[in-house]
């Protein structure tokens, strides 16, 4: 499969898909990243991950508005 070039086609597909996905999110969302360490305790060892997690999350009021408008003609929306 890597030889014959699939691999690499698969990862760079996979590479475009990741960078359109958060350029869309960057578009309909505020959000913060921060790093966190935890450490784990278990006998006796110290085990110390690292990575980075959402510390605050907004969406976008134009987002909201537009998900949620009573503007779309929906016969559900009049009924109630």
């Amino acid at each position: 499969m890597i030889s014959n070039g699939s691999m690499i086609e698969a990862l760079l597909y996979a590479k475009e898909a990741h960078r359109l996905r958060t350029r869309l999110f960057q578009k309909n969302f505020i959000y913060t990243i921060g790093k966190h360490n935890d450490i784990i305790g278990d006998n006796g060892e110290i085990i110390q991950k690292r990575g980075y997690g959402l510390k605050t999350f907004h969406m976008q009021t134009s987002v909201a508005t537009g998900a949620w408008s009573n503007n779309r003609g929906s016969s559900d929306v009049e009924s109630i």
